[in-house]
């Protein structure tokens, strides 16, 4: 919902509140009804790893420079944390451990602990990144747009003046000839 909210598309609440709904149901499956940490663990991976897939999939799209590098380095950590989710639930169904649980010593954890960190802090570097990307492009459209009309200010419509110069004298075009084209 984040993502959605950034990226300023409309929010998916019913979605987001069945899916919500949907894991704390299989938790208290997993956990009250029919105790069963494999189950558990393997819905739990299954789910998480859906959803950091999802938002890579929101992210590692073509965008203009500069919030492509935040957007792809944010995706890319999504898609590591969602492939590590995909693999420990993976495990878990090919080699089942009848004695596992959160502080049990199987490699699974330890990795697991160490690559969730790592992609949070990655997560969180990107997001800021992200944001600021936004506001700088968000400060050099008040710096150089009227509030009121949205047209150039006049030391853009300066800037903008002398490139149309500078390329003119280069290619030894005119502007009638470059606004038609020729």
């Amino acid at each position: 919902m984040v993502l959605r909210r950034f990226k300023e598309q409309r929010q998916l609440w019913l979605l987001s509140s069945i899916f919500i709904v949907l894991v704390l149901l299989q938790n208290l499956w997993f956990c009250i009804l029919r105790p069963d940490i494999n189950g558990r663990v393997i819905a739990n991976s299954l789910a998480f790893g859906l959803i950091n897939a999802l938002c890579a999939k929101a992210l590692l799209i073509r965008i203009e420079q500069p919030l492509r590098t935040a957007y792809w380095f944010t995706g890319g950590a999504f898609a590591i944390q969602g492939a590590m989710f995909f693999t420990r639930a993976l495990k878990l169904i090919v080699f089942p451990d009848p004695n596992y649980w959160l502080y049990a010593s199987a490699l699974i954890n330890p990795v697991t602990f160490f690559v969730g960190s790592v992609t949070q802090l990655c997560l969180t570097f990107g997001f800021v990144l992200m944001l600021n990307y936004r506001l700088a492009m968000h400060l050099q459209m008040l710096a150089t747009h009227d509030q009121l009309t949205d047209a150039l200010n006049r030391r853009s419509l300066e800037e903008k003046g002398a490139m149309f110069c500078s390329l003119f004298q280069r290619t030894g075009k005119t502007f009638v000839g470059y606004a038609a084209g020729y």
